[in-house]
């Protein structure tokens, strides 16, 4: 699976070795950097728990600015 919003790219699979074919595939088409694997994308943060095979996505930092930048944190 890949994710693409303008220049940002996250990808996904089901294997190292397949994530592993697919970077090698887009850097020879792309002039791709491979960040290693994500905390952040597109303002959501990102956390991995790989032991019990879930992905959280949290926009907690994005609310935080919003209620900060309209005086509505309490």
């Amino acid at each position: 699976m890949v994710g693409v919003h303008i220049d940002d790219m996250a990808a996904a699979a089901s294997t190292n070795a397949e994530l592993e074919s697919l970077i090698k595939d887009l850097q020879k088409v792309l002039a791709l950097i491979d960040m290693g694997y994500m905390k952040w994308f597109l303002g959501m943060e990102i956390t991995c728990n790989h032991a019990s095979r879930t992905v959280t996505l949290s926009q907690a930092a994005y609310i935080n600015t919003i209620t900060h930048r309209f005086s509505m944190q309490d």
